[in-house]
């Protein structure tokens, strides 16, 4: 249920429960070999703890790691696979389990109420032997909420189960985090993001997104469903020369980013990515392109500026990128950015 204070507190019994966050457990993720293998021999041990923290940047996959662990904590099978089959796990994939509840942020906060009420299911009888609780971006609890939990964690109750998601591990309480087990994931292999993106893309090409990602899936995912992802990297890669130094693609890029607002977000990103991949080359490094399809074009541009100016670029680049976070005004950001990428790419 939504709360006027700014907080979901969501039972998994109600109608609002997101069904396509129910995953059938660990052997449905892909990467994260590490933190997996870790996860199974806490499952060996039954679990020890009583509170758990996944931790990474955003969109590294927190939430799934969170929901395929307690997928496996939820299932009545002997082994605990999740069965799939065990009325627990009936409930829990149709997002109808009584012993689970999730709490998200509204507004960018969790206030008291919703750890409040986390404590009230706690205290109820459990269907099905325990209680669980997910507590997702927990750094965006405030301070009464935060002490609020301390309390849980401090006299947990039997058979209770609290797993938290957060991108800024240090900004939770000290006493929070020394009574949890932090749980951090590794980034993802280019390889292993192009094996995710391949399971989403319905044959699609791949490649380019993983590489250029980085290693979060999070923003692959959402770039995947990008309609104009892929115009926006050729109008990107047009800055390049095509056999003349000096290339034609600026005045275009300038003129249809003026026109268009909603994509500048997407395209200055693209950009960062070409000035990465021509900073790479001009100290040899490559191998580590991300658009990869320009590898020689790429490396010939790059040795047409030294080192010290693409890093200028790139910082120019990036500081029109926060400046408009900051609401710069758009025409000002595009007119900016004409300026910053004329030494580099003009004719």
């Amino acid at each position: 249920m939504s709360r006027n204070d700014g907080t979901e507190i969501r039972r998994a019994g109600s109608s609002g429960a997101d069904k396509s966050r129910i995953m059938p457990g660990l052997a449905g993720v892909v990467g994260q070999d590490r933190l997996v293998s870790r996860l199974r021999q806490l499952l060996a041990q039954g679990v020890p703890g009583h509170a758990y923290a996944f931790t990474g940047a955003p969109g590294m996959g927190k939430r799934t790691l969170a929901h395929a662990f307690a997928a496996h904590w939820l299932c009545r099978a002997p082994d605990g696979a999740p069965c799939g089959a065990c009325q627990s796990c009936r409930m829990h994939a149709a997002g109808t389990h009584p012993d689970v509840c999730v709490i998200q942020p509204e507004n960018r906060k969790i206030a008291i109420e919703a750890i409040r009420g986390m404590q009230a299911a706690f205290s109820e009888r459990a269907a099905f032997g325990g209680h669980l609780c997910i507590i997702e971006q927990a750094e965006l609890m405030n301070e009464p909420a935060q002490n609020c939990l301390l309390k849980t964690l401090e006299e947990p109750p039997p058979n209770t189960l609290i797993l938290l998601t957060t991108g800024a591990y240090d900004s939770l309480q000290t006493t929070i985090r020394s009574r949890v087990v932090r749980l951090p994931l590794d980034g993802y292999a280019t390889e292993e993001l192009n094996r995710i993106l391949e399971r989403r893309a319905a044959g699609q090409a791949t490649a380019f997104l993983a590489a250029f990602c980085q290693g979060v899936p999070g923003r692959a995912m959402t770039l995947l469903e990008s309609r104009t992802l892929e115009a926006n990297r050729q109008r990107v890669l047009a800055l390049l020369p095509e056999g003349q130094r000096g290339g034609s693609g600026l005045e275009a890029l300038w003129r249809h980013l003026g026109e268009n607002k909603a994509e500048f977000a997407e395209a200055t990103e693209l950009l960062q990515g070409l000035l990465r991949d021509l900073l790479a080359a001009r100290e040899g490094a490559d191998g580590r392109l991300i658009h990869t399809d320009k590898t020689d074009t790429i490396k010939k541009v790059a040795r047409s500026r030294t080192r010290e100016e693409w890093l200028a670029g790139m910082d120019k680049v990036e500081a029109i990128r926060l400046a408009v976070r900051d609401n710069l005004n758009h025409q000002l950001a595009v007119d900016a950015l004409n300026a910053a990428l004329g030494p580099l790419f003009g004719q």
